[in-house]
């Protein structure tokens, strides 16, 4: 989700995209959410999304 004029908006983020999170978990009732940075913008994603659909790429590490 983004936000925009204070409203959230879903995002849909590609698979084989990168993230990298900038914050840790928060939590919004039964929702855990966790802040990244996808191509230059700042959204929050589902905690569960990260640890199901993600694959971990080490500090340092080349993708290319």
């Amino acid at each position: 989700m983004e936000s925009k004029d204070g409203n959230r908006i879903a995002v849909r983020v590609p698979s084989n995209s990168i993230v990298e999170v900038t914050e840790g978990l928060t939590q919004k009732a039964d929702v855990r959410m966790v802040e990244v940075l996808w191509e230059g913008r700042a959204i929050v994603m589902l905690a569960d999304d990260l640890q199901q659909r993600c694959e971990e790429i080490p500090d340092g590490s080349s993708t290319g």
